[in-house]
């Protein structure tokens, strides 16, 4: 469950939420969001449980979201010493079947 509160000042946004990494914190979270994308990723104060504190992965949540280095398609091998290459989802399966030696049906 989410909760919203606007920054009149600014177009900013921010969206009490939950983590959805699946440690047995359960940290509530403060996600602030500008022109529809994460700015900043803090620890809501009213978890008692939490105090305010999120862990380092979470808190760098926006940087590894917009990274240039996000994988953002399948990517293929088609041999052990070949380099990857960009597919769409389909020809990606298909590459995964024929890796497990075929579809057993």
């Amino acid at each position: 469950m989410t909760s919203l509160e606007a920054d009149t000042a600014t177009d900013a946004q921010v969206v009490h939420t939950a983590c959805t990494l699946d440690c047995p914190d359960a940290c509530s979270l403060a996600v602030t969001i500008s022109a529809g994308r994460i700015v900043k990723v803090d620890a809501a104060p009213e978890n008692p449980l939490t105090d305010g504190w999120i862990c380092s992965k979470v808190r760098r949540y926006a940087q590894r979201v917009y990274a240039p280095e996000r994988v953002l398609t399948p990517l293929v091998r088609t041999g052990p010493n070949e380099l990857l290459f960009s597919a769409s989802v389909t020809p990606a399966f298909e590459a995964r079947i024929r890796a497990w030696g075929g579809a057993q049906g």
